[in-house]
């Protein structure tokens, strides 16, 4: 039985992008110069996909009704700044893709607790600015 006092180690990534490939990254508030896709934690009474619904919507204030579940997921180590967060034993988590195609960049309404900024880039940009490497295959795949 998972211990419920922790955080469920499974979450959500969810690439947006535009019809032109642009691709939008949002700069979080810690570790310092840490660009990322949409991300967060499944809670532990919801699907992936409503996990993900409601990320894009605190993360960017976007309506994601057509989000676009990839059928992958990935398992990687929970990095040690964010261990604590997590049962003592688990030490890896499960992350559902999940894209966003929307007609153009728009302004977003980012929720500056997690996040301080946000920039549309293209493709090549993007793979130079995000960390880690699940970030990195999603938007290859769409390459």
């Amino acid at each position: 039985m998972p211990n419920r006092l922790y955080r469920r180690p499974e979450s959500v990534l969810v690439v947006i992008y535009t019809f032109y490939m642009d691709f939008l990254l949002l700069e979080r508030t810690h570790p310092v110069n840490f660009w990322q896709s949409v991300t967060g934690t499944i809670c532990w009474n919801e699907d992936p996909h409503d996990a993900a619904i409601r990320e894009v919507k605190e993360e960017t204030g976007l309506s994601s009704e057509s989000i676009i579940d990839a059928k992958l997921k990935n398992k990687f180590s929970i990095l040690p700044e964010w261990k604590d967060r997590y049962d003592p034993k688990v030490n890896f988590n499960t992350e559902h893709l999940w894209y966003l195609k929307i007609p153009q960049k728009v302004s977003i309404d980012l929720c500056y607790k997690e996040h301080k900024s946000y920039k549309w880039v293209k493709s090549e940009q993007a793979l130079k600015m995000v960390q880690s490497w699940t970030n990195k295959e999603a938007i290859k795949r769409l390459l």
